[in-house]
C-alpha cells in the first residue's frame, strides 16, 4: 500500500473520540496478542540480525528480549495511566521537590506493585525546568503522526506512544531490515488497525511518507544524514533520535585488578553492543581526577575497547 492511500484510510477524529474504557479494552487485546505472537516476533528479529552477522549468533529468546520486553513494558505503563484516567485522575508522582531556581525533581518510579518488586533500591526521577504540570493525553488535539521505524531495533514503541500518549492516529513505515517483524506487529495491533487509527506501509514508502500533507509530526530513528533528508522533505516537525551520548559515572573506590578488568570489559561491551546503535550507549566516561586507580581503569578500558 502506498503512503497516500494508507493515510487516507486513517480517521484521527474517530480515534480522538475513542473513550478511555474503549482504549483500555483495545490495549488489553494488543497485550494479549503480544503474548500470542511473542515467539514469532523473536524469531523474525533473530533471523534479521543473524543474516546481517552472517552466522547464527542471536537466539529467538534474545530476539524476544529485544522486541517483546520493550513494547510490553511500554504498554504496561500506558495501561496504568489509562486505568487511572478511567477513575477520573492522572497518575500522581511520588514526590516533587524544587532543587534550583527554576528546576524541579519529580520522583516517578517505582509506582506500581510490579515496579516496586523489580526496582529493588532503584528510584527514577525527572528533572523539569519550570513548574511541573501534567497534560491528559485525551485533551490533546486529533492528528496523524508518521513513524519511521529504526533499523537496529524492530520494536516501535514510538507507535504506541503516539497513539496513546499523543492522542494521534499513526502511519508506520518499517526499516527495510525489519519488514518481516513489521508484518507480525500488524497482527499484534490488528484491533487498533480496525478502528482506523493505525496503518502500516512498506519500507519503500520512505520518501513519500514525510511529504504527506496534514501530518502533525514525523518520528524518526536513525542516522543524522537521513534525519536531515526527512527534515528537508517534510512540512511537519521532525522528532528524531539519532543516537545518544550517555554518561557513565565511575564510582571511585579501592578495586581489585580483576574488578577493574571486569568493569572495563562490561563498559566496552555496552558501547559496542549492536554496533553501537543503541539509544543507551555510554559514550561519556566520568571519573574522579583524585581517584588513585583512575589511570589503571582507563588503561584497562582502552585495552578492552
Amino acid at each position: 500500500m502506498d503512503a497516500q492511500t494508507a493515510y487516507n484510510q486513517l480517521d484521527p477524529q474517530k480515534w480522538a473520540g475513542t473513550s478511555v474504557i474503549e482504549r483500555l479494552a483495545l490495549l488489553e487485546q494488543v497485550q494479549n496478542n503480544l503474548k500470542i505472537y511473542a515467539e514469532e516476533l523473536g524469531a523474525a528479529d533473530a533471523k534479521m540480525k543473524n543474516e546481517q552477522l552472517g552466522e547464527e549468533m542471536v537466539s529467538r529468546a534474545e530476539g524476544m528480549g529485544a522486541t517483546v520486553m520493550a513494547m510490553g513494558n511500554t504498554l504496561m505503563g500506558i495501561h496504568h495511566l489509562y486505568e487511572s484516567l478511567a477513575h477520573g485522575e492522572m497518575l500522581k508522582p511520588l514526590s516533587i521537590q524544587k532543587i534550583g531556581d527554576d528546576l524541579h525533581e519529580v520522583e516517578v518510579y517505582p509506582i506500581s506493585r510490579k515496579d516496586k518488586l523489580a526496582a529493588g533500591q532503584q528510584k527514577g526521577y525527572l528533572h523539569v525546568v519550570g513548574e511541573p504540570k501534567q497534560v491528559n493525553p485525551l485533551d490533546k488535539p486529533a492528528g496523524v503522526i508518521a513513524v519511521s521505524g529504526a533499523g537496529n531495533y524492530s520494536s516501535s514503541i514510538e507507535m504506541a506512544m503516539a497513539l496513546f500518549l499523543e492522542n494521534k492516529a499513526v502511519i508506520h513505515k518499517p526499516h527495510r531490515l525489519n519488514e518481516a517483524s513489521d508484518k507480525i506487529w500488524e497482527k499484534i495491533y490488528a484491533p487498533i488497525i480496525e478502528t482506523q487509527a493505525l496503518v502500516f506501509i512498506g519500507a519503500d514508502q520512505g520518501r513519500a511518507m514525510p511529504k504527506l500533507d496534514g501530518l502533525h509530526a514525523v518520528y524518526f530513528t536513525g542516522s543524522t544524514s537521513v534525519a536531515h533528508a526527512i527534515q528537508n522533505a517534510a512540512s511537519a516537525p521532525l522528532i528524531s533520535e539519532c543516537g545518544g551520548n550517555n554518561p557513565c559515572i565511575i564510582v571511585p573506590g579501592k578495586w581489585t585488578e580483576k574488578e577493574i578488568e571486569h568493569q572495563a570489559i562490561q563498559l566496552a561491551s555496552a558501547g559496542k553492543l549492536s554496533g553501537g546503535s543503541v539509544c543507551g550507549r555510554p559514550q561519556t566516561i566520568v571519573t574522579s581526577k583524585s581517584w588513585p586507580q583512575r589511570d589503571q581503569f582507563l588503561d584497562a578500558l582502552r585495552k578492552a575497547i
